[in-house]
C-alpha cells in the first residue's frame, strides 16, 4: 500500500490520568497530568484505505472520519472521503461518487502546505461513460484541421458524453479521459504556494451507464526523493517489469486529444529497456488494422490517416539491437511491425525510460476500407516492459 509522507505537524494530548493514593488508611484522590506527543504520521484505516493519525477531536473537526487508532491507542486514524462541491487541504484524501450525479461533479484540492509540488491520483474505481462509439461522418480535416479538400472523419474515440479533467494552474492539464480506468493513475503537478487543483467530472443527462469512481489523492513534497520527472503524466516504479496501457484500455476503445507520457524509473544496474505486446490483440493504433509497416503520420500532404501513434525514444530492434529509423512512433496492427522488426518488441537504451502516446481530435472514416473491422483500428494498447541488466 503506497504511503504518503508526513507533511503536517504533531499533535499534543494532555491525558487526565486518576489513581489513588493510601495514608493512614484514607484514600485520597489526586489528578496527575501527562502530556503525550505524536506525530500526524499516515496510518492505515477499515476499508483498505489509508488515513493521517490525528486526536479523535481533532480529526471531527477536520470533517474526517476515525476508522481505527494509531499513535499507540492516543490517536485515530482519520480518514478523509469528499464528494462533489467539496474542498480538502488534507493529505491522503479520496473523491468518491454518489448516486445518481449528473452534470458537473467537481473537487477543490489544495496543498496541505507551501512545500507540496505534485498530487498522485489513483483510480481504485474508475467508470463513466466511454468514448462515442458513431461511426457516421462528422466532418472532414487535413493535417488534423477542419478546413480545405480533406477525409471524412467521425466522432469514435473522442470523449462527448462523460468527461473526467483535472486543472493544474501554471502547468500543462493532464488530457481529459472517459471510460473504465480502474487501476490506472496520474500526475499531477501543483502551482507551489497556495493555488489549488480542481478535479471534475461532466456528466450527461442521457447516459445510461452506472457511473462511479474512488480516486486517492495524495500530496508529494518538492523533496520528496520519488516524485515523477517533469513531464511524467504516469510513472512506474519498484519493479523490472510491469504493463503500460492506454487509458480506457478496458474498453479496447482509445481516447481522442491524448498526450499520455509514461515514465519508468530505472531500477538499478538496469540499462535497457523493451516493450513487448503480448497477444496480437494488444497494440492496434490507428491506420489500417492488417496493415504491417505504417510511416505515422498525417504525411506531407496532410492526407494521412495514421497520426496516432506511440513515441519510443531511439528504438532498436530486440533480436539485433539495430537501431530503428522511426520519426513518427509506432502505429498499426503490430508493435514490431511497424519498424520492419522480426518480433513485437521493441527495446530503447535511451534515459530516461519513457514512452508518450498521442492522438488527435478525431478517427478517419476506414468504413469499408480491407482489413478493417469494426472497432480494429483504434483499440489503443497494452505494452509490458522488462528492464535489462547493464
Amino acid at each position: 500500500m503506497m504511503k504518503f509522507q508526513t507533511l503536517i505537524p504533531a499533535t499534543l494530548v494532555v491525558l487526565l490520568f486518576s489513581g489513588y493514593l493510601s495514608a493512614a488508611k484514607t484514600a485520597k484522590n489526586i489528578g496527575i497530568f501527562n502530556v503525550v506527543k505524536f506525530n500526524n504520521d499516515p496510518c492505515d484505516g477499515d476499508n483498505s484505505k489509508n488515513g493521517t493519525c490525528y486526536t479523535e477531536d481533532e480529526c471531527s473537526n477536520k470533517g474526517g472520519k476515525a476508522e481505527g487508532s494509531c499513535a499507540e491507542g492516543y490517536g485515530v486514524c482519520c480518514v478523509f472521503s469528499l464528494g462533489c462541491g467539496d474542498s480538502i487541504s488534507e493529505n491522503g484524501t479520496y473523491f468518491e461518487s454518489s448516486a445518481s450525479v449528473v452534470g458537473q461533479c467537481n473537487l477543490r484540492v489544495c496543498p496541505c502546505n507551501e512545500n507540496i509540488c505534485q498530487l498522485r491520483l489513483d483510480f481504485m474505481n474508475f467508470v463513466i461513460a466511454g468514448p462515442s462509439t458513431v461511426t457516421t461522418s462528422v466532418g472532414a480535416t487535413t493535417a488534423g484541421e477542419a478546413v480545405g479538400a480533406a477525409k471524412d472523419v467521425i466522432d469514435v474515440s473522442r470523449c462527448i458524453d462523460d468527461q473526467f479533467s483535472v486543472t493544474s494552474p501554471g502547468n500543462a492539464a493532464p488530457p481529459v479521459i472517459c471510460g473504465t480506468n480502474t487501476g490506472d493513475h496520474m500526475y499531477v503537478n501543483v502551482e507551489t504556494g497556495s493555488t489549488c487543483n480542481s478535479l471534475t467530472f461532466s456528466l450527461s443527462s442521457t447516459s445510461t451507464v452506472q457511473r462511479s469512481w474512488a480516486i486517492k489523492i495524495t500530496q508529494y513534497s518538492c523533496d520528496y526523493i520519488n516524485k515523477a520527472p517533469e513531464g511524467c503524466l504516469q510513472w512506474f516504479f519498484g519493479s523490472t517489469t510491469g504493463t503500460i496501457q492506454s487509458f480506457n484500455w478496458a474498453n479496447k476503445q482509445h481516447l481522442a486529444d491524448q498526450n499520455q507520457n509514461i515514465c519508468i524509473r530505472r531500477e538499478s544496474g538496469q540499462c535497457q529497456i523493451c516493450y513487448t505486446q503480448s497477444s496480437d490483440d494488444d497494440f492496434k493504433i490507428s491506420g489500417m488494422a492488417a496493415m504491417a509497416v505504417i510511416d505515422c503520420g498525417y504525411g506531407t500532404d496532410g492526407m494521412a490517416t495514421d497520426y496516432d501513434q506511440l513515441i519510443i525514444p531511439a528504438p532498436s530492434k530486440s533480436a539485433d539491437g539495430a537501431n530503428i529509423a522511426n520519426d513518427n512512433g509506432f502505429c498499426g496492427a503490430l508493435l514490431g511491425s511497424a519498424a520492419g522488426a522480426a518480433d513485437a518488441t521493441i527495446c530503447s537504451k535511451r534515459l530516461p525510460f519513457m514512452v508518450r502516446f498521442v492522438t488527435d481530435g478525431f478517427e478517419f472514416d476506414m468504413e469499408g476500407k480491407a482489413g478493417v473491422a469494426g472497432m480494429d483500428n483504434h483499440q489503443g494498447f497494452s505494452v509490458d516492459y522488462k528492464l535489462n541488466s547493464c
